[in-house]
């Protein structure tokens, strides 16, 4: 089953070799606004020593501070959504309430715009044979692939300039309950079922 395959919790340790031999560092993230975050400073200072790049996985907040300024090659983060049309969340309810044809996922650069680093690439699937919302995870979480090992080899060659988009609109989690919202969803799930 695509969707099984896709959504299985993996034992990075065990996928990466090389993961399970280094030395992990725990900490959490100090607060610097209502709802942004930054790296500890000794953490920061750590990771300044040791690291040209830093990749976020799983880290499901807002980051701003001097993280993004650490490393040369800064701070990757998926988004998965298309940032040039989507950003915020929930990105992938919105390509769906929108009727969109494919859906993205874009690896960026963190900057202090939310979702609105500069594209280190961007690939994207299509959805509109899909008969549900949650149909659509799987072909999202199939685009991620080698695209972090993609993504790693540009930010290393000198002749690769990342693009800096326009924006897409910015949409919050609370928007998705919205009424409007969720008759579009409604709408488009038996839409996609029945007809």
């Amino acid at each position: 089953d695509e969707r099984k395959k896709h959504t299985q919790k993996i034992d990075v340790s065990e996928e990466i070799q090389s993961v399970d031999e280094s030395e992990v560092i725990g900490f959490k993230p100090k607060k610097v606004g209502d709802i942004t975050y930054d790296f500890p400073d000794p953490i920061i200072q750590e990771i300044k020593q040791r690291a040209d790049v830093v990749v976020l996985l799983g880290f499901n907040r807002i980051l701003r501070g001097d993280i993004l300024s650490a490393v040369p090659y800064g701070v990757l983060s998926f988004h998965g959504a298309d940032i040039r049309r989507y950003r915020g969340r929930p990105g992938r309810f919105f390509q769906w309430i929108n009727g969109e044809e494919e859906i993205g996922l874009t690896l960026q650069r963190l900057n202090d715009e939310l979702d609105g680093g500069e594209i280190i690439l961007c690939k994207h699937t299509n959805i509109d044979d899909v008969q549900s919302l949650q149909a659509i995870k799987p072909r999202l979480l199939s685009l991620y692939g080698d695209l972090l090992v993609q993504g790693l080899n540009r930010i290393e060659d000198p002749e690769f300039e990342p693009e800096t988009p326009n924006l897409g609109t910015l949409t919050y989690s609370e928007e998705g309950d919205h009424l409007i919202n969720v008759m579009k969803a409604l709408k488009r799930n038996i839409k996609s079922r029945y007809f």
